[in-house]
């Protein structure tokens, strides 16, 4: 017998290495009859359970750190998608913000209030810019006869039905005024399923009048959507 037959190695070793070292032995095994084919067998048996032991105890704690390593960086990757896509966005709003002053001519605070409004009422800040450059020439303190009020020259009633909280005096707090006057535009526009044109009419006329109109055949158009949309 060799010297290398003589002694089956069952340190701790890779899987594959020792699996290829008892293969040998086990054919040798089956040459020689002092060491029968159980015997070879059973030491297969010990070498595997060894060695799985040993890839169990060292390698596993590697992957598993590999593991944690590869999560952090998907995480990493994934939240400096998430800013860099937050920061485009913001890049995007800011630049839309810059465009409406200096298209309506408006402070730019005004303009991200309208803005940022707008988006947070559900509504096309372009529209809204509209909206409010038709109903008060973005004047805080526009008044109408009728009594309504600023910037989307909405009614302290009207107000006061969106929010019960509010009283006539809010509705000259510039935040308070776009907020309620956006959300009674959207109101109006859920109202009428989705037709801006007859919701920027009610808006106008009031929504009991253009719902009458309608109801008996009529066309409440009144040069009021044409100023806001272009085009009725």
């Amino acid at each position: 017998m060799s010297k290398r037959n003589e002694h089956l190695h069952l340190g701790p070793r890779p899987l594959l290495d020792a699996a290829v070292d008892l293969r040998e032995q086990l054919r040798d095994a089956r040459q020689r009859p002092g060491i029968g084919i159980r015997m070879a067998v059973l030491l297969l048996g010990v070498a595997v359970t060894l060695n799985t032991v040993w890839v169990l105890g060292s390698v596993r704690p590697r992957l598993a750190d590999a593991e944690a390593a590869v999560q952090a960086a998907h995480v990493a990757q994934r939240d400096l998608l998430g800013e860099n896509a937050l920061f485009r966005l913001q890049n995007d709003n800011l630049l839309e913000i810059v465009d409406y002053s200096s298209r309506y001519r408006i402070p730019a605070d005004l303009a991200q209030a309208i803005h940022a409004i707008a988006i947070s009422e559900d509504l096309d800040p372009e529209m809204a810019f509209r909206l409010v450059q038709t109903e008060s020439s973005f004047r805080r303190n526009a008044l109408s006869e009728a009594g309504a009020i600023g910037y989307t020259q909405i009614l302290p009633s009207t107000a006061e039905w969106l929010d019960a909280r509010v009283d006539e005096t809010n509705l000259y707090q510039r935040d308070v005024n776009l907020r309620l006057g956006f959300r009674y535009l959207r109101r109006l526009l859920e109202e009428n399923a989705g037709d801006m044109r007859l919701a920027l009419l009610a808006y106008n006329r009031g929504p009991g009048t253009v719902r009458a109109i309608v109801a008996s055949g009529g066309d409440p158009a009144n040069g009021y959507a044409t100023r806001i949309m272009g085009s009725e």
